[in-house]
Order: C-alpha cells, then structure tokens, then sequence
C-alpha cells in the first residue's frame, strides 16, 4: 500500500479514538450507539470478503466509498425513532441492518461489473 494511504488510516484511527475517549455520550455501554454499529458492520464485513475474490479493484476507492456510507447512514439513523406496535418493533439496529444490507448488495453488484468490464 502507499504511504500518504496508510498515514491517513492511522491519523483517522488515531483521530476516532480520542472523540471516542473525549466523549462523554459516547461509552462502551452506550447501547443506542454501539448496536447500530455492530449492525451496520456485518453486511459490510461480508462485502469486503467478498472482493477479495474481485480482481482490478482499487482497495481505496472501496475504503472512501464504506467511510462516506458510514457517515451519512449515520446521519440518517440519527434521525430514525424507534417505532414499536403489537406486532413488530422497528428501531436503529433494523434500520442500521437494512441500510448496510442494501448498500453491500448494490455496491458488491457494482464492483462485479466494473470488475468484468475490466477483465475484457
């Protein structure tokens, strides 16, 4: 990988680990934060296995892609109320499971296409 890359992995790494230390709504058991972002990540974990397999796929144009994801689905789950009747109960962790999920069905059929176009 190249090295202004990297840097920016890290400063980024480095940066979300003091607001996550610095803040006070932010903690481990924090619930209403935490399970979101454990629900958004398995579909996404699945995507990023399933391009190992892709060839001629640049691993940073699929990084800013996830971070831009996560920002604005983060956005968007802020404003989600959770909503429950009789019957079902729909929350930030559904909406965070059906956000990601589409995301990395339609972004993986992307990739896939892109991948083919450039294979020929």
């Amino acid at each position: 990988m190249k090295k202004p890359f990297f840097l920016s992995v890290i400063i980024s790494i480095l940066f979300l680990t003091f607001v996550y230390f610095r803040s006070s709504n932010i903690n481990f058991y924090n619930t209403e934060f935490l399970h979101p972002l454990f629900w958004l990540l398995i579909p996404v974990t699945c995507l990023l296995f399933l391009c190992i397999f892709l060839r001629g796929i640049k691993p940073k144009s699929v990084f800013v892609s996830i971070f831009i994801f996560g920002v604005l689905s983060f956005l968007i789950l802020s404003a989600v109320d959770p909503v429950c009747s009789g019957i079902v109960c729909y929350d930030r962790s559904t909406s965070a499971l059906l956000i990601s999920s589409l995301f990395s069905i339609a972004y993986f059929i992307i990739l896939l296409f892109k991948n083919r176009k450039q294979s020929t």
